[in-house]
């Protein structure tokens, strides 16, 4: 209720000043007369020796994958494209050039870039390559668009710490779709079978991964339980001797133990002897 429209007021405030700032960025480009805004196209244009001209600029190659990760940034943000709605299609049509050539410099700087510019750049490949397939049919420029997305990508799951075989995997089945499309079916086996392929892998190693953790709770819980063993009873040579007793207090013992038991058979017969006494009276009367 209230928590939402506080944050689609927020949302509204953002995309107003968004569009604020990008206006001041457009209004400046167009005074020193950087880019050529036609009424015809929504969409600005640079003169091609001005495009060299800040090239030449990046000389250094920081600069150039800087550069080119802020383009990056930018493409995975605009890329809009819904399959299912097509009020999207255009606004993708529009980004296809700008997605090859970015794409083209990330090819060049592969080693300087890091592993997210790599797999982003293959995502959105991959994406265009399902707009190229979807929209207008154009089988062969996806095939470009994969191939270029499955390099890219392989090179990053090799340089990566984390490695992400699924991305992988989606990239292989969308380029063998298109080559099934293209009725390349020998072609296609490859593609999916190893797309396949690293999916079992992935779940194997899921299904190891939840075992160990799993074993590893176990083993805590066991511990837990365990009980703790008491300490052990110092020695003491007061508490423990094995020495005999002398032979005088050896005697003293074994004349109170005879004692004793003379006394319990006296006692014995006394009770015995009590009923003889009754029945002779009885026998008198």
């Amino acid at each position: 209720g209230y928590g939402e429209d506080n944050n689609d007021d927020d949302n509204e405030d953002d995309a107003f000043y968004a569009e604020e700032e990008a206006d001041m960025v457009w209004d400046a480009l167009k005074t020193f007369s950087l880019i050529i805004v036609r009424e015809t196209r929504r969409a600005a244009s640079m003169h091609r020796l001005l495009q060299e001209v800040i090239q030449n600029n990046h000389h250094t190659v920081s600069s150039r994958v800087v550069a080119v990760s802020r383009c990056v940034t930018a493409l995975e943000t605009l890329w809009r494209f819904n399959p299912d709605d097509p009020d999207t299609w255009q606004g993708a049509a529009a980004l296809l050039d700008h997605i090859t050539t970015v794409a083209g410099h990330v090819s060049r700087l592969e080693r300087r870039v890091g592993c997210w510019c790599l797999f982003s750049v293959a995502n959105t490949l991959t994406n265009a390559a399902v707009f190229l397939t979807m929209a207008f049919s154009r089988f062969e420029e996806a095939h470009k668009y994969l191939s270029l997305a499955k390099s890219l990508a392989t090179k990053a799951n090799q340089k990566a710490d984390h490695k992400h075989p699924t991305k992988v995997a989606h990239i292989l089945r969308s380029l063998g779709q298109v080559l099934r499309y293209r009725g390349r079916y020998n072609q296609a086996k490859g593609p999916l079978f190893e797309a396949l392929d690293l999916l079992k892998r992935h779940h194997h190693q899921q299904q190891q991964q939840i075992q160990l953790e799993s074993k590893n709770r176990r083993a805590r819980r066991r511990r837990r339980r365990k009980p703790t063993t008491p300490m052990p009873i110092p020695f003491s040579p007061h508490i423990i001797d094995d020495t005999p007793p002398p032979s005088s207090s050896l005697s003293l013992y074994q004349n109170s133990n005879y004692n004793h038991n003379k006394n319990k058979n006296m006692t014995k017969k006394k009770k015995k002897k009590k009923p003889s006494s009754s029945s002779s009276s009885s026998s008198s009367s």
